[in-house]
């Protein structure tokens, strides 16, 4: 995605695990080595739980067609030709719904995975992956209640306070909007639906997604031994430079632009022009 579609995106209120899914849907498999049922109900019994849960799907039919009356072209945007309610749109049944957030938390996910408090003083020291916050979202109007995780992935290293309060506000964002389409069963929309109800994918803003083509493997090897011979070998002030000037852990993430950008500054590195 380019820098723009991505600023769009943030502003349409979607959820960067949505987006993920959308550009490496491969990574969506996922394979089970084996499976077992630890309990099976009686037959009386699975009877009496269909029942519940088929009231449970027509309450979430009932509500998500209520709501979607209230629904316009403007509160949606088309991505990559699948329709997203912005987070702007979903807020707007906040207050109707009488919708509050109890038992609310937040973390900073940290590079090696591990997870902080937001609220403990080094939370946001060192290298960031993401935020996350956790909550149950109430509806008093429904008498409904569920528990919500979400957030978002940091895509830079905080610079300043203002960095900080841009990302918790957007991982916050994120977590409010999906809470909300989750609780009023407005998550995974389809045209087809939405068509009812005079909401298409030509009336609403489209935010196309576009691949960044990135070098082969080979080139990335060969790059890579250049890059390590420029710095005597050491690995440790290779990848320092990757990361100051690429923003990229390895030359295999360098998109083929970046490539040829590194490839002519190798001499200069050499030379100790930029170390």
């Amino acid at each position: 995605m380019t820098q723009g579609q991505i600023e769009k995106a943030t502003a349409a209120g979607l959820f960067d695990e949505e987006i993920k899914d959308l550009q490496k849907p491969e990574e969506l498999e996922i394979e089970i080595a084996s499976e077992q049922f630890l309990a099976i109900p009686s037959s009386e019994e699975l009877e009496k739980r269909l029942k519940d849960v088929e009231r449970r799907l027509e309450f979430v039919r009932k509500v998500r067609e209520f709501v979607m009356k209230d629904l316009t072209p403007v509160d949606f945007v088309s991505y990559a030709g699948r329709p997203y309610l912005r987070a702007d749109g979903a807020e707007k049944f906040r207050a109707v719904f009488g919708i509050s957030i109890t038992e609310q938390k937040a973390y900073v996910i940290r590079k090696d995975g591990t997870q902080i408090d937001i609220n403990d003083p080094s939370a946001f020291v060192g290298e960031i992956k993401a935020i996350r916050f956790e909550g149950k979202f109430k509806s008093r109007a429904l008498g409904t209640e569920i528990e919500v995780q979400g957030g978002a992935k940091v895509e830079e290293t905080f610079k300043d306070k203002d960095d900080l309060i841009f990302w918790v506000k957007k991982a916050q964002k994120n977590f409010y909007g999906y809470g909300i389409k989750l609780l009023l069963g407005l998550n995974s929309l389809d045209w087809e639906t939405l068509k009812k109800f005079g909401i298409n994918e030509n009336n609403v803003e489209k935010i196309e997604f576009v691949t960044t083509p990135k070098i082969n493997q080979n080139e990335a090897k060969e790059l890579w031994d250049k890059l390590l011979d420029a710095f005597g070998g050491d690995e440790n002030k290779a990848k320092e430079y990757l990361k100051k000037y690429f923003g990229r852990d390895k030359v295999s993430q360098l998109t083929e632009k970046q490539a040829a950008v590194l490839k002519g500054k190798i001499d200069q590195i050499k030379s100790g022009g930029q170390k």
